[in-house]
């Protein structure tokens, strides 16, 4: 379990069964094993919804109150019964709350693999003013990043959008290359989605 106080969530990201894939839907009997343990793990709020490009990868987001929890035996075998192979997980402390950009029209996940040898408080402070930038562009909701706790060497960046045209706009900006430029140096090949999500307490 996580113990720090902060803005934690975490991430699940599944491949489809073909099943739940045709009928996303279907997965709301995950949602609903985790809402009814929402008092004893803390659970503000989750979200679910299927990827903007690939309509086979699901995002499954529960933000806390505050320390994280391991899901339990019978939240994971639900969980498995709608992933192809392993699930990626991605527990994150979080600079600032994620709630604007879960419920913004459009969220993204970018998950930026840092290289081993880059320097990690350099990369920290451009994302911060990659954030600062996003934040000024009018069809954000918002910007927000951390380090997962899997990986100290993966952060993830979750941003809030109007609009796919509104992110598009964004990275075509002077402003975007300036900050993200450096950052992308001192990466590996990051991962970046889009999703429509839907929310329940």
């Amino acid at each position: 379990m996580s113990t720090q106080a902060g803005n934690w969530i975490k991430v699940f990201l599944l491949d489809l069964t073909e099943s739940t894939r045709s009928n996303p839907a279907l997965f709301e009997d995950v949602v609903d094993l985790a809402h009814e343990r929402r008092e004893q793990w803390g659970v503000r709020k989750q979200y679910y919804g299927v990827s903007y490009a690939d309509a086979g990868k699901l995002y499954w987001v529960i933000e806390y109150e505050g320390p994280v929890p391991a899901l339990d035996t019978p939240v994971v075998n639900a969980l498995k019964t709608h992933a192809i192979g392993d699930y990626t997980t991605l527990t994150l402390n979080l600079r600032a709350s994620a709630s604007p950009s879960l419920n913004a029209p459009l969220t993204e996940f970018a998950i930026l693999p840092v290289k081993a040898d880059a320097d990690h408080a350099a990369f920290a402070s451009g994302a911060d003013d990659l954030v600062v930038a996003g934040l000024k562009y009018p069809r954000c909701h918002s910007v927000t990043w951390g380090w997962t706790e899997e990986d100290s060497n993966e952060a993830v960046l979750v941003a809030g959008w109007n609009s796919m045209a509104a992110f598009l706009e964004f990275t075509a900006t002077p402003e975007f290359r300036t900050y993200a430029g450096p950052l992308i140096s001192m990466m590996n090949e990051r991962s970046v989605g889009h999703v429509v999500l839907k929310s329940t307490q």
